[in-house]
């Protein structure tokens, strides 16, 4: 069966919750959570707990936290084989503040730690990819390293965004990715046009397209997702459910969907169970579900009620 490389982050996560409703420039009672992130990592567990084989480069920091972040990964059955240790480097690290609804209010990410990758590091794992495998990349790796690695790399090539501060560093490469999945705030950087509209959200899956991603979804928080493939486009939508936390609904849809695509599964139905998989993972405390398994999934598809239109 084919793999799932990826590579990008691996931070330790601490993500604050207020028990109401914030004040700013003052001390909020709440809840604070420390756990391991990172939208490599976080998509890299979703996959392996659906007995995906999958392999996790990163870099980690020779530290007591990079020390733990690298056993917990081992624990989780990542191949960790392409990753290392840097010495005298602080290990990727992020901090969240959510509001009293459970949505993000302010992310504060040191990925500095990620500088430290050089093209020379990629040869290995590259010449260990086959056409068949998945490799998911993120924008935490420069625009010029980037390029050159989706030059190279023979995998199919998938990237989340991250975030609205690096997702211009995606630019470049639309053509070389198979699977791209920003959310409304990031697919504006990149197409140049504000996404307020249904009609604007389908305009720039078709400027997407265009450019050459050929699996192509927007992810619309409550709203839903939106997808192009081929030259079809739909909306995937649910009703609407309690917030616990958001920081990692992303990138479980991303983790299972890959999962079932490398399952040969068609994408409507990887996409179907992926919204399954971000529906719990927004109602749970964890960045990623702790009992995510194809049987929580298979249940949660027969509770959940996702409606599916086609433009």
């Amino acid at each position: 069966m084919a793999k799932l490389y990826c590579i990008g982050g691996t931070t330790i996560d601490l993500v604050g919750r207020p028990y109401q409703k914030l004040n700013l420039y003052d001390s909020n009672p709440g809840k604070v959570k420390l756990s391991l992130g990172g939208v490599a990592r976080n998509i890299a567990e979703n996959a392996v707990k659906l007995d995906t084989e999958v392999v996790l480069m990163s870099l980690f920091g020779k530290d007591a936290l990079g020390q733990f972040a690298h056993q917990q990964c081992q624990k989780l059955n990542l191949d960790l084989r392409y990753s290392r240790f840097i010495e005298h480097s602080d290990t990727a690290s992020y901090l969240a503040l959510l509001d009293d609804k459970g949505e993000m209010f302010l992310g504060l990410a040191d990925m500095e730690i990620l500088g430290q990758f050089e093209e020379t590091d990629f040869d290995t794992i590259i010449q260990a990819m086959n056409p068949e495998d998945y490799c998911s990349i993120d924008t935490n790796l420069s625009e010029e390293l980037l390029e050159r690695l989706c030059e190279r790399i023979p995998a199919k090539i998938v990237m989340d965004p991250i975030s609205s501060k690096k997702a211009h560093r995606a630019k470049r490469i639309l053509k070389h990715l198979d699977v791209f999945k920003p959310n409304k705030m990031e697919a504006e950087i990149l197409c140049g046009f504000t996404l307020d509209t249904e009609e604007q959200i389908f305009k720039a899956l078709t400027y997407f397209h265009q450019q050459g991603v050929k699996e192509m979804f927007i992810s619309a928080g409550e709203a839903g997702i939106y997808a192009q493939v081929d030259d079809e486009q739909y909306h995937f939508s649910h009703d609407a459910i309690p917030v616990i936390n958001t920081t990692g609904a992303g990138d479980a849809f991303l983790g299972v969907y890959l999962s079932q695509r490398i399952r040969n599964k068609s994408w409507i139905e990887a996409c179907r169970l992926g919204i399954c998989a971000s529906y719990l993972t927004i109602q749970d405390n964890e960045t990623v579900l702790e009992n995510l398994s194809a049987q929580v999934l298979e249940d949660c598809s027969k509770i959940i009620r996702i409606t599916i239109e086609r433009k």
